[in-house]
């Protein structure tokens, strides 16, 4: 029994289809950018067009639910956060407010009727300005709704 040599483009073809499909398989189980970079940038986009939105259309913003992640929604904001209306246990997920200065802010805030800014805040608080360093681009603050609605 003797076998026909296999031509040589058909052999070469065969182990084309190989390598290709090794390197499909292979490039699905590494992460394209592992460093989160991607991700973060992401975010900064969402909230500059976020803040754009708030700017431009506060109705839209509302529909959108800017700045409330306590609330049902879709949109994604990249993570602002409105002082004035968030429930208190969104507040205190931030590192640098925790349970207890959001239990406070919360307090005070509904005495107030809502902060104006972040200086507002920090002012009435009596907190440090660099406190809220590290998340003041996350921090919005919208008309005061009144404390009935802030337990969703």
């Amino acid at each position: 029994p003797h076998m026909a040599p296999i031509p040589v483009s058909a052999a070469f073809a065969a182990l084309s289809m190989l390598v290709v499909a090794w390197f499909g398989w292979y490039t699905h189980r590494i992460p394209l950018v592992s460093n989160g970079i991607t991700e973060a940038q992401d975010h900064l986009r969402a909230r500059h067009l976020s803040r754009e939105i708030l700017r431009d259309n506060p109705g839209l913003a509302t529909e959108l639910a800017i700045g409330r992640p306590d609330v049902p929604r879709t949109y994604d904001d990249g993570g602002l956060l409105d002082v004035n209306n968030v429930a208190e246990r969104e507040l205190a997920k931030l590192t640098p407010i925790g349970p207890v200065l959001a239990k406070s802010i919360v307090a005070t805030r509904n005495r107030v009727n809502g902060f104006d800014s972040l200086d507002d805040l920090e002012r009435l608080m009596k907190i440090v300005p660099q406190h809220f360093d590290s998340i003041s681009d996350r921090l919005i603050f919208r008309s005061y709704e009144g404390s009935e609605q802030l337990e969703h």
